[in-house]
């Protein structure tokens, strides 16, 4: 049953892009479910454009290359949807909503490329049939390369620039109520003058930038206990490089934070480079990793001494 009266105070229009496996459907329907939300979803429009076709995910990005119109018949089709159900509460499960409709909460929802990797593959929608784990994540990482390369050559925007949303989360360790909440509530918060939290992320899907050699294991030890205490930490200060995150300046509180396994860290991004300076190998990493208790389960070409 439909609870719509909590969203009688406030108009609500929110935008929803993110990374593939992110969970971004699935947080749509839950908000349709119990909020009563309209859904516009281009996810949708692509999977049945793609099935006409007879062509793969990855083949259809490639196709949408050489034919403009498609796109543009998509974009077009998410503005008259906006322009018809003006008043109305609505959800835009969209690449570049955020884009076309100005006056949307702009939310993108971030996840550990390992995580979304095996919820694609347990899952194996629609065309999408990966032989294993590894299949179904060369592929996603593919495709957000591919439509994010796609959209900065047809409009000039790129997707993955953090600046043009209202609300970061990463979705790697929260269940799907808990993102649907977490988006209400910054949304009602904007939406009421007040702060709010607007980068949340899962302290395992953050890279480190210096060795553990460097840390003071007793300064772990402390934020560790305040964790416990049940104290807030000061957000973590991150750099994004590429379509990764890279802490800046709270290694102690992430390590703390990756030990207790918080589903969620308040952090800010504080630049976005395109050509970082970095002197961690994989042989660095393994060592955060084993200190953190934990695996990335994916390892960024910068670790390689790629740039």
């Amino acid at each position: 049953m439909q609870n719509n009266y909590q969203l009688s105070i406030i108009n609500y229009q929110l935008s929803i892009n993110g990374q593939l496996g992110s969970g971004k459907s699935a947080v749509c329907d839950f908000l349709k479910e119990k909020y009563g939300f309209l859904i516009f979803s281009t996810g949708q429009m692509h999977r049945q454009l793609a099935k006409e076709r007879g062509l793969t995910a990855i083949q259809f990005n490639e196709f949408l290359k050489t034919d403009s119109e498609i796109d543009d018949f998509i974009d077009k089709s998410c503005i008259r949807f906006h322009e018809e159900n003006r008043g109305e509460n609505i959800i835009f499960d969209s690449r570049l909503a955020w884009h076309f409709i100005a006056d949307t909460f702009k939310i993108f929802l971030m996840v550990s490329p390992a995580i979304a990797a095996n919820r694609v593959f347990k899952t194996r929608i629609v065309e999408e049939k990966y032989q294993t784990k590894d299949d179904a994540l060369a592929e996603l990482i593919t495709r957000r390369e591919l439509e994010n390369e796609r959209f900065v050559k047809l409009y000039g925007v790129d997707c993955n620039d953090y600046q043009n949303y209202d609300l970061l989360l990463d979705t790697s360790c929260l269940n799907i109520e808990q993102v649907a909440e977490t988006i209400m509530a910054a949304y009602r918060a904007k939406a009421a003058g007040k702060e709010y939290d607007r980068v949340l992320c899962f302290p395992q899907n953050l890279y480190p930038t210096v060795k553990i050699s460097a840390l003071d294991m007793a300064r772990v030890q402390y934020y560790m206990e305040k964790i416990r205490n049940g104290e807030e930490l000061a957000p973590v200060s991150l750099i994004r490089y590429r379509n990764e995150l890279f802490i800046h300046d709270g290694h102690h509180r992430v390590l703390a934070g990756c030990r207790m396994k918080l589903p969620a860290m308040r952090c800010t991004i504080d630049s976005q480079e395109h050509d970082m300076p970095l002197t961690l190998t994989l042989s660095d990493i393994h060592a955060w990793e084993e200190a953190g208790g934990f695996t990335f389960g994916f390892y960024p070409e910068i670790f390689n001494g790629s740039r």
